[in-house]
């Protein structure tokens, strides 16, 4: 669901949940999202130069748009008892990857307990981090799983780790 908002309801949302704001600029004006999971809050500022002290616009360059844009890939998956399925290495050596998303049956089940929202980040080309939640990306972690591969191609996995959230820190299950 999209809503549009006012910049102070959009930075309050993404401060909350820790977002990354996604922007771009098109004809002299920002346009900007913070997404959480199936809620997407947008909003627009006008670009002035050179800005107006104490301005949204101000207020935006100097605290949000460094930190904006950021890895963001959400996905929001039906309430299990069907864990999320991510295979490191199918019967064919191809590692799971974006390139790769559906795999085969006969791989390893990662995620082996309840969520109801994941959330995949790229820390870097080599690597790959989801984490499930209960109650949204907002609510309590579950499960976090860490894939690395040898190379950006992600061709042949180095390594994945599963680790289970203990209420103040992940433990490796």
């Amino acid at each position: 669901m999209q809503l549009a908002t006012t910049w102070p309801i959009l930075k309050a949302f993404a401060t909350e949940r820790n977002l990354s704001i996604q922007w771009i600029v098109v004809n002299k004006i920002y346009y900007l999202a913070a997404i959480d999971g199936q809620i997407e809050l947008t909003t627009q500022i006008m670009i002035t130069d050179p800005p107006v002290p104490g301005s949204y616009q101000q207020d935006f360059e100097n605290n949000y748009k460094a930190s904006g844009n950021g890895p963001t890939i959400t996905y929001i998956d039906q309430p299990t008892p069907d864990p999320w399925l991510i295979t490191p290495v199918d019967s064919n050596s191809n590692p799971f990857s974006i390139s790769n998303p559906f795999p085969t049956s006969d791989g390893v089940q990662l995620i082996n307990k309840r969520y109801d929202t994941g959330q995949a980040t790229y820390p870097s080309p080599t690597q790959e981090v989801y984490i499930t939640y209960i109650g949204g990306i907002s609510g309590t972690p579950i499960q976090q799983i860490v894939i690395n591969y040898v190379d950006s191609s992600k061709n042949q996995l180095l390594n994945w780790q599963r680790s289970n959230w203990n209420g103040s820190a992940w433990e490796v299950s």
